[in-house]
């Protein structure tokens, strides 16, 4: 007999909440091993005895799981042979480490086939799960992931489920969330009177006797003609609420343009696009084209929202009021059962149960307010499971062949993100100071570090509204306690009027922290950098609506020299008055009047003179160098769109119209900035902090170049007013916008001639001027980097904030 060796196993990462333990008990088992294996807080433990070719092997099949398990370190060490009568899973321990909590994952292919399947006693269960599939963030109360610490606890496991969960060779073996029509939750309905005419009254009597089911064996017919109620309102262009993994949606067809005016007028939503669900790809691919590597994302764990181009004949089955200006579609596929079953063949518009800018509704009691007060939705469909914490959908794409969040949240959080690089220059990986950065104002959002990792956060809303405000602080709240991360220094926008740089001013006065202030676009550069673990220069060119700068003026056109916790403002589009307030943000054709005027150009519109006469007497006027303000301007001045109803809107009719000559292959307009040269000013060389820069500068050394390069637009607004006026191509003029833009950033790179070049904040969310961009810089020899695990915008700065508050409390400077 050979002879047999211990060995204790430790892997940390993504490995409770996947289907880890009872991967290790198979493994186990084919290896002929004996021992255990526990979740032990913040890791899982193994103890393995048997002969040392099979122990590796183990180790070799473990090191090579397949998603969704995630590993980040992985350690085995021999210890004092033990001997074991078989190989089991046994109760978890308890941790005080910093926690890895695991997303929630979407339904599997196994449930899923499982769903359709005649005769298995989980067909079209609307809440079917495995080990491998259902909740987790949504419904943990703390680590160790076992279902006691989850709120499946009030459901008892029946014996069928008990014994499958008993079975560590079973799919469902250890699976916490597992159950079925007999012990787990049930799917739930109410239809208002005035709704239930056209259902029939079979279908109507089951449906609604659903509310007693008290463990009938007629739960799974009850449930068909609950879900076929649902399916019918649907169908004849009801809205509907559905209670969701993450919280509750509405819900209604989307191919029909007054059923989605109804939506829009419930939600106070004007014209920012909804996300379609449909059940199969197959339905995309009818007003969508969908890549291979589009397919691939519809399909993962996380269940996305996936940006599709739309077809040129897509308003057959998407109404034009979908998506509004955007000739994008975010197209999704079911993540839990109920909506696999609906089955429905037309998409339909799947979108948080809330009003614009409050967080999206989760607790049953404030629910069911918001369904008796809405006379417009016709049901409710439930179950009494409950949501701990809430999760919208979130909203990734395909760039340069490369995935990219665009929005981090269900199925990615409160995963970390890039661990710092160990080889870096500046070395924050083994930085145990715990972090907390708090965002901007819009597309708020908050980060922790530990162990330098980084945990980002996207809380959808508006932050200045109470609500969401609320919601905002509860969340940092129950992350630092999920995650056992206690902050040890603050960081936030530089600007004072933002609603989260003054609740974290204020939380760490009350807890005695430092509080760091990062200059907006710094820290969109940061994010970056930490991302990609950048080392030496970077240029980064941050491109967004607006920031407060470190000279007072507002910032959005940003050429920014880095180099770890500094930066120099290299160059910017040239600083103009405009008239400000948040109303005057929103309207595009203001701020074109306003570029018309700096520029000493005229216009025929009757409200020219009076913006004119208020920049004279500079009534409410801000200096601003915004990149997003200038599509908007753009925009306007071509008469694409004039008003901002949501964040974008000008700039996405834009992009529609610049693609629209890319796929007709017509000739850009030329279009070109005038440059010039100015003098850095002294109180902008640096990052935004007087008494830091003062140190770090003291031995008198300063290798930042004091002079700035500055791009006017004026001579683009000359060329698009002479292109209206002579009616040339408006999607051609969009175009050689694009390439203006695109052309001024590759000129700033190669004055500068830093290789590495980032591209960081919203305008980068413009498909066209990123991927332009790239090319143009690969093809001269330039590293290209920006944000793919976290938003380019606001939603993804607290990652630059929170990588700021490391390298200061490392004093790498």
């Amino acid at each position: 007999m050979k002879h047999c060796i211990t060995v204790v196993i430790t892997v940390y990462g993504k490995v409770q909440g996947v289907g880890f333990r009872p991967l290790v008990c198979r493994l186990a088992k084919d290896n002929k091993l004996t021992g255990y294996v526990r979740n032990a807080g913040t890791h899982v433990e193994i103890m393995a005895t048997g002969v040392a070719e099979h122990i590796e092997k183990l180790c070799d099949s473990l090191r090579n799981a397949a998603l969704p398990v995630k590993m980040e370190r992985f350690v085995c060490r021999r210890v004092q042979l033990q001997e074991f009568a078989t190989f089991t899973s046994v109760l978890s321990t308890e941790s005080k480490e910093v926690k890895l909590v695991s997303a929630d994952i979407g339904i599997c292919e196994n449930c899923l086939r499982e769903l359709k399947e005649n005769g298995n006693r989980r067909e079209g269960y609307s809440y079917i799960s495995c080990a491998q599939c259902g909740p987790r963030y949504t419904i943990i109360r703390k680590l160790p992931y076992d279902r006691v610490n989850t709120t499946m606890d009030q459901f008892a496991l029946c014996d069928d489920c008990a014994e499958e969960y008993g079975d560590m060779q079973n799919r469902r073996g250890h699976g916490e969330t597992i159950s079925c029509y007999h012990c787990g939750p049930q799917l739930q309905c109410i239809v208002k009177e005035e709704y239930k005419n056209g259902l029939t009254s079979d279908c109507m009597e089951s449906a609604l006797s659903a509310n007693s089911f008290s463990g009938s064996p007629d739960r799974q017919a009850q449930d068909k003609n609950i879900i076929a109620v649902a399916r019918k309102l649907l169908t004849q262009g009801r809205i509907i609420m559905v209670k969701a993994v993450g919280g509750f949606n509405l819900l209604c067809r989307a191919d029909k343009a007054e059923v989605v005016t109804r939506l829009r007028d419930l939600k106070k939503r004007m014209s920012k696009p909804f996300a379609v669900m449909v059940t199969d790809i197959a339905l995309a691919e009818k007003f969508c084209y969908v890549s291979a590597e589009e397919k691939a994302l519809l399909q993962s764990a996380a269940r996305p929202i996936v940006l599709c181009q739309k077809k040129q004949d897509a308003a057959v089955w998407l109404a034009e009021n979908v998506t509004d200006v955007s000739d994008q579609a975010g197209v999704f596929l079911p993540s839990m059962g109920f909506y696999s079953e609906l089955g429905t063949e037309f998409p339909f518009i799947v979108t948080s149960c809330n009003y614009t800018g409050q967080p999206i509704i989760y607790k049953d009691e404030e629910a069911q307010r918001f369904f008796d007060a809405h006379k417009n939705i016709a049901a409710l469909f439930t179950y009494e499971r409950e949501i701990l914490r809430p999760a919208d959908d979130a909203v990734i794409r395909v760039v340069n062949g490369e995935v990219q969040i665009l929005r981090r949240t269900k199925g990615y959080m409160p995963e970390p993100v890039a661990k710092a690089d160990p080889e870096a220059n500046v070395d924050v990986s083994h930085n145990n100071n715990h972090i907390l950065a708090l965002g901007a104002q819009m597309e708020p959002g908050f980060c922790l570090t530990a162990e330098g990792s980084f945990f980002p956060a996207e809380i959808p809303g508006d932050v200045s509204l109470e609500k969401t405000e609320r919601f905002f602080a509860d969340s940092v709240q129950d992350w630092t306690e999920l995650l056992s991360i206690k902050p040890q220094a603050v960081a936030g926008d530089l600007h004072p009027g933002y609603a989260t740089a003054q609740w974290g001013k204020m939380f760490a006065e009350k807890n005695g922290l430092p509080f760091y202030q990062v200059q907006h676009h710094h820290a969109h550069a940061l994010a970056v950098m930490a991302e990609h673990h950048l080392k030496g220069n970077v240029l980064a060119a941050c491109f967004d609506g607006t920031g407060l700068g470190a000279d007072g003026t507002v910032w959005g056109g940003e050429f920014l020299l880095c180099e770890g916790s500094r930066f120099t403002r290299a160059g910017h589009l040239k600083t103009i008055s405009m008239l400000g307030g948040d109303v005057s943000m929103q309207q595009a054709w203001k701020t074109a009047l306003c570029h018309l005027a700096a520029a000493g150009l005229h216009s025929h519109d009757p409200r020219f003179a009076i913006v004119k006469k208020a920049l004279q007497q500079n009534m409410n006027a801000i200096r601003t160098s915004s990149m997003g303000r200038l599509f908007d301007a753009a925009a306007s001045l071509l008469g694409l769109a004039d008003f901002n109803s949501h964040q974008g809107r000008c700039a996405m009719a834009l992009e529609s119209a610049a693609r629209v000559a890319l796929r007709e292959r017509i000739e850009p307009l030329p279009l070109a900035f005038a440059k010039e040269l100015a003098k850095s000013d002294e109180d902008i060389k640096n990052s935004t902090d007087r008494k830091f820069n003062e140190t770090i500068n003291a031995d008198g050394k300063d290798n930042y170049n004091l002079v700035k390069v500055l791009y006017d637009p004026a001579p683009l607004w000359e060329a698009l007013l002479q292109a209206k006026r002579e009616r040339k191509d408006i999607c051609a003029a969009a175009l050689g916008f694009h390439y203006a833009v695109v052309n001024m950033v590759t000129d700033m790179a190669e004055r500068m001639n830093v290789k590495q070049v980032a591209l960081a904040g919203g305008c980068f969310a413009n498909r066209i001027l990123l991927e332009t961009c790239t090319k143009e810089l690969q093809e001269r020899g330039f590293r290209v980097y920006y944000n793919e695990a976290v938003s380019p915008g606001d939603g993804g700065i607290s990652l630059g904030q929170a990588y700021y508050g490391l390298l200061r409390s490392s004093l790498c400077v």
